[in-house]
């Protein structure tokens, strides 16, 4: 939530999450979907963690 708004790569939520030495190996695209599972109303057409493709994620601020 520190960078709500704010686009965060792959590689950036990896380094956070599980540290220098565990983020390469991480498949962060797979915990998001999992996350997204549990916290989207409908997490095929998300509107709280929102991808930017190519880039990394986001987390969506209210309209």
């Amino acid at each position: 939530m520190e960078s709500k708004g704010k686009v965060v790569t792959s590689d950036e939520i990896a380094k956070l999450i599980w540290g220098e030495r565990f983020y390469s190996s991480i498949n962060v695209k797979s915990y998001m979907h999992r996350i997204r599972q549990k916290l989207e109303d409908d997490p095929a057409k998300p509107a709280l963690i929102i991808s930017e493709p190519g880039v990394g994620y986001y987390i969506k601020l209210q309209d």
